[in-house]
């Protein structure tokens, strides 16, 4: 009679408990680290968000509170840097006259785009606010007809400089220049004209 040897499966055998038991022990550990270093990670990222997130706010705040500009400053909006280089007041020009007791404000303004893909201007992006609260927009009229604003595009890095002219009453001083580049939003930049 012949006694065959039976082989016992791998996980009765003590090697393979041994082997087992250091690789769990392994793992554990590693994965302690992980914790450990998740738990300072998340720790980390939760104190850059608050102390990130009191910065953003004050950014935002001091981006909100209105600016005063006036002449000769650069006023920015979404890539716009634009400026409002001097002022004059008419009463009339070659062949154009202001109304009774009214005299046209002639603006000359300068933009410049600030950004990397080109921007469009036009000069019906500027209002002139009167001290009564009235807005009104381009008067009609050649008194500036030869350093007009006109309209285009500008490429990164580009400027453009002309005039704008509106009719106001005589001698109103408390003049605020509105400027809106995109007439779907509420963006705008004021700049006083005194």
């Amino acid at each position: 009679l012949r006694l065959e040897k039976t082989k016992k499966p791998i996980f009765k055998r003590w090697y393979f408990w041994v082997a087992l038991i250091i690789v769990l022990g392994a793992v554990g550990a590693g994965m302690g680290e992980d914790k450990e270093s998740v738990e300072k990670v998340a720790t980390t990222t939760a104190g850059e968000v608050k102390s990130g997130g009191a910065e953003e706010k004050s950014k935002a705040a001091e981006e909100e509170a209105p600016k005063d500009y006036k002449i000769g400053d650069t006023a920015e909006i979404k890539n716009h840097n634009v400026s409002a280089v001097n002022v004059e007041r008419k009463t009339s020009g070659n062949y154009d006259t202001a109304k009774d007791g009214h005299e046209f404000v002639v603006v000359n303004v300068k933009i410049e785009n600030g950004g990397e893909k080109n921007i469009s201007y036009n000069p019906i992006s500027f209002k002139l606010k009167t001290s009564s609260g009235n807005i009104v927009d381009q008067a009609l009229t050649i008194v500036d007809s030869d350093t007009a604003l006109s309209s285009g595009e500008l490429a990164a890095g580009g400027t453009v400089e002309g005039t704008v002219s509106f009719e106001v009453p005589a001698g109103d001083q408390d003049l605020e220049l509105i400027y809106s580049p995109n007439p779907f939003t509420d963006d705008s930049v004021i700049i006083k004209l005194q």
